[in-house]
């Protein structure tokens, strides 16, 4: 063979071996690019998965001994992982410790996982905090809506709503499908029931995202049928009106109307207490902000509380904005057990 066939085929040879070498650096590439977008999605599974485990571990009680809660928390975790982090993981390994102040469970995950298009495994860790069970809990806690998914009353009175209007949504957590998000027309959840407040001392907590202000509108209302009742959402004097002031209501009659006075924008925990006679205090992320004489209430008769408004025409009381972690209780609580549900229902 000639020189000059000898040179046509190291030149075939080069096109060959570098048309191999791009299309596998384009192959490692495109399995890195889907490599780290596997892994996104689930890292984003595992704080899901965080966040129920969290809220399902109160049965492993912190109380006992730590290869009980090791074997109470790998049980669980094993069916919520089953059914919320699809297969993700190949393996897992769980190990609990646990401290004592406060007291609360530690849990690492370890998730191994085998990536069989790329060839590829990984592990993820996760240390996770698991609550121990609140003492809020034995306050005459009436309604607990966690809004996660469908909502449903984590109190031990069932109060579940019978009607949802709303739009699941991002929570406090940041993840979807943790809160609900009301559009300021005609959404609401509806629970059918007053709670039997009557003129008794009660509470009201949960956390709500304002966008802007003027707002309008009822986060939540107890009785709800424009006559009566107990309420707390935003307005100028009355939550038909848009304006600056959060306002609590003993229906048609506004006890807090403050310019100046609402809690900002963004996720912010709100949380109002009655006392059964005379007095009413405005909690703002946990602390004290406001303590107010309040006149005779107009106890509430409609067998209805709503979430998110109610009202429609010139009467409309709906509130447009995010809610998370509706609580009702039975009895005034303290400053102290407000800022226990600030701190236990916050981001981790």
């Amino acid at each position: 063979m000639n020189k000059k066939g000898y040179m046509w085929i190291l030149v075939a040879t080069a096109i060959i071996l570098t048309t191999t070498i791009i299309l596998y650096e384009n192959n490692i590439q495109k399995n890195t690019d889907n490599f780290s977008e596997i892994i996104t999605k689930d890292m984003s599974k595992l704080s899901m998965y965080e966040i129920t485990l969290n809220k399902a571990a109160w049965d492993c009680n912190w109380e006992k001994e730590i290869s009980e809660i090791n074997n109470c928390i790998s049980t669980l975790s094993q069916s919520i992982i089953k059914e919320q982090l699809n297969g993700i993981c190949d393996q897992t390994d769980i190990i609990t410790t646990k401290t004592t102040n406060p007291k609360q469970s530690i849990i690492k995950l370890n998730c191994q996982r085998n990536l069989n298009e790329s060839n590829t495994n990984y592990t993820l860790d996760k240390n996770i905090i698991v609550k121990n069970k609140p003492d809020f809990l034995d306050k005459k806690l009436l309604l607990w809506l966690r809004m996660n998914g469908t909502p449903k009353d984590n109190s031990p009175n069932s109060n579940n709503p019978t009607y949802i209007n709303a739009t699941p949504t991002t929570g406090i957590e940041d993840l979807e499908n943790t809160a609900y998000s009301f559009n300021g027309i005609d959404n609401n959840i509806l629970i059918p029931t007053n709670f039997s407040l009557s003129n008794n001392s009660w509470t009201m907590a949960t956390w709500v995202y304002i966008d802007a202000y003027p707002k309008k509108g009822a986060i939540i209302m107890v009785s709800a049928n424009g006559l009566d009742g107990y309420g707390i959402g935003f307005g100028s004097d009355k939550f038909e009106v848009a304006g600056d002031n959060f306002l609590v209501l003993f229906e048609n009659i506004p006890h807090y109307n403050q310019s100046g006075g609402n809690p900002g924008t963004g996720w912010k925990h709100i949380s109002v207490t009655y006392n059964g006679s005379t007095s009413l205090k405005i909690y703002y992320d946990g602390s004290l902000n406001k303590t107010i004489t309040s006149g005779s209430p107009i106890i509430p008769t409609a067998n209805q509380t709503t979430i998110g408004g109610y009202g429609f025409g010139s009467n409309n009381r709906h509130f447009n904005g995010k809610i998370d972690e509706v609580m009702i209780f039975g009895q005034e609580l303290t400053a102290a057990d407000i800022n226990a549900i600030y701190n236990y229902t916050k981001p981790i």
